[in-house]
């Protein structure tokens, strides 16, 4: 299944995203099944999913213009489309004083897991908000790098 191109979209930076892993740390990524989940969620407006898909994306490929373009809403003005959501560092994490976190966090917590892996992916390493992600918001006692397909109870 072709992922239709999105419109030219300049708003978000496309700078280098997410930790890396020099010490074998859990990483997190997306199979090709996953990035079009990501992507069908991201146009039927989950900002959330628009800001994981960008990570998760090829730089200039069709799923990361359809991220940078917020799923056709073009709502991204400071590198996330999830409002509320301030950048802190090139490397694409979240400030730690956004006003949106407490909100993410909840929901993370209440068992949207989708929120738990924004935690993850866009936390700054070694973070409280990185942990609470890993952790699928503490349904899990070890690092899951995914918990959309890990899907804890």
């Amino acid at each position: 299944m072709q992922i239709p191109s999105a419109p030219d979209a300049t708003s978000r930076s496309t700078t280098d995203l997410g930790p890396t892993s020099a010490d074998n740390e859990p990483t997190a990524t997306a199979t090709t099944s996953e990035i079009l989940e990501l992507t069908d969620l991201c146009r039927i407006e989950s900002d959330m999913a628009c800001d994981l898909l960008f990570h998760f994306t090829d730089h200039n490929s069709d799923a990361e213009a359809i991220a940078i373009d917020c799923g056709g809403r073009g709502a991204a003005t400071n590198t996330f489309c999830t409002a509320g959501v301030e950048p802190d560092s090139p490397h694409g994490w979240f400030s730690a004083d956004s006003m949106a976190l407490g909100e993410i966090v909840g929901a993370c917590q209440n068992g949207d897991m989708l929120a738990c892996d924004f935690l993850f992916v866009r936390s700054p390493v070694d973070s409280q908000f990185e942990s609470i992600g890993l952790t699928c918001g503490g349904r899990v006692p070890v690092a899951t790098p995914n918990c959309r397909t890990a899907r804890p109870s």
